[in-house]
């Protein structure tokens, strides 16, 4: 089903470029962010691991790029190990774009690869790591939770070593027997680490305020320190309550409104959510809640108010200073019991 999903809407994406005239002079993508799912057992073209997984299956995920005004067009291969970061360097040059003055980007330009007026793509050693940031989840971010790829070599866990293109399973570790090998790809690693290691602890946080995007619309997807991420977990009323990590663009009083459903359900804070029944699946009825009161703090403001029975949002007004902050929130039932925190949040400068 997923496969034909796929098929028909490149069909419908080729069909919609064709009938516009603009198939010759579009950059066309296709890529995944990451290896295969719940497709392991099924397909993996021989490759170890999965999504999340450092090795192979993991991160090797299939890249296609066609422009048939600029001379990209089937028949070409580029070899060696190519990485996202080289998306946006490679768009640069085949748009003639001009990068900011002192832009430098960690990424490589195909674009002569792709026109084959260069050569095989440079042997660079390169890093893929898994940033664990949501802790009540996956754990810290750590060092060695990484995988160092140069030419055909695998570095994994920082100490374990497989050479994919005699074993591309990746079934037999050989670090022993390259110990000189597995020095320098540590090296390499240690000083990547040394160059990045804090950013990685760090959160991005989201705008809050600016004129660009007014108001702002959170959800728990967006929470550090606790996963709520998708429809069953809104259903099944996870008890947990994250924070957002935000930046106020400018100081001011904000509306900040909480909510238990999305704003277009039209559904209560307490009130259940009816089955959902969908083409290819559907969500069981979400839980009532009981919730007496809300609580919200951001940054070193805090307030507890009343819910209402039948009330479907609930409303606060804070004055926010400019610079980065977190947002908090919790449902209480009567007696004064956490449930959960609030799955959306609306926040918007007032005027």
């Amino acid at each position: 089903g997923m496969i034909a999903n796929i098929d028909e809407n490149m069909a419908r994406l080729e069909r919609f470029l064709i009938e516009n005239d603009l198939r010759d002079n579009t950059i066309l993508i296709f890529m995944t962010d990451n290896g295969t799912a719940t497709g392991e057992g099924v397909y993996n073209a021989g490759m170890r691991g999965k999504k999340t997984s450092l090795y192979e299956g993991g991160h090797r995920v299939p890249c296609f790029i066609r422009w048939p005004g600029g001379g990209l067009t089937g028949g070409k291969d580029v070899g060696g190990v190519t990485r996202s970061v080289d998306i946006l360097p490679t768009l640069i040059e085949l748009c003639n774009v001009q990068a900011p003055d002192g832009w430098r980007g960690d990424g490589l330009s195909l674009a002569p690869y792709l026109r084959q007026s260069r050569g095989p793509v440079p042997e660079r050693l390169s890093v893929i790591q898994y940033g664990h940031l949501n802790d009540g989840h996956w754990g810290q971010t750590a060092k060695d939770t990484a995988a160092v790829l140069w030419q055909e070599w695998r570095l994994v866990h920082g100490h374990e070593l497989y050479n994919i293109q005699r074993d591309p399973g990746q079934t037999q570790d050989v670090a022993a027997d390259n110990e000189d090998l597995v020095k320098r790809l540590q090296e390499h690693y240690e000083g990547w680490w040394a160059a990045v290691g804090d950013t990685l602890t760090t959160y991005q946080p989201i705008t809050l305020g600016s004129a660009a995007e007014n108001p702002v619309r959170l959800c728990s997807a967006d929470w550090a320190w606790a996963y709520v991420d998708n429809q069953s977990n809104l259903r099944g009323c996870v008890m947990d309550s994250g924070t957002w990590h935000v930046d106020v663009a400018r100081s001011g009083r904000y509306s900040l409104t909480l909510r238990r459903w999305p704003e277009e359900s039209g559904l209560g804070i307490a009130a259940p959510a009816p089955v959902m029944q969908g083409v290819d699946g559907s969500f069981p009825e979400g839980k009532a809640l009981p919730v007496a009161s809300a609580w919200l703090r951001a940054g070193q403001h805090e307030e507890t108010q009343p819910v209402p029975p039948d009330a479907t949002a609930q409303r606060f007004e804070m004055l926010l200073d400019q610079g980065p902050t977190t947002i908090k929130s919790w449902w209480y039932d009567a007696d004064g019991k956490e449930l959960a925190g609030a799955y959306y949040l609306t926040a918007e400068r007032c005027e």
